[in-house]
């Protein structure tokens, strides 16, 4: 949370555990930011309506649930994998 918070981290998140990121702030997950869900756990992104929250990242899902929501103008490229379900409303 926060202004350039993490701004082109890459998470990766750890088999059969859920993995949920959410971004407020400018640029807060923007460059080249990417989340990485492995395993059957959820997993999902979530980018507020500031400046660029998400500009840029990626979320690569892994066997689980996955979603990205995104509230304004954000690109978020999301990779669906394996995943039993994925809604990218970004």
């Amino acid at each position: 949370t926060g202004i350039d918070a993490c701004q082109d981290a890459i998470i990766t998140c750890p088999p059969g555990y859920d993995c949920n990121v959410t971004c407020m702030g400018s640029n807060a997950c923007s460059g080249n930011f990417h989340q990485v869900c492995a395993g059957g756990g959820t997993c999902s992104l979530s980018c507020d309506n500031q400046s660029n929250a998400c500009g840029g990242a990626e979320l690569t899902c892994g066997e689980g649930p996955c979603s990205a929501t995104c509230a304004g103008d954000a690109d978020v490229a999301v990779t669906c994998g394996a995943a039993c379900s994925c809604e990218d409303g970004c």
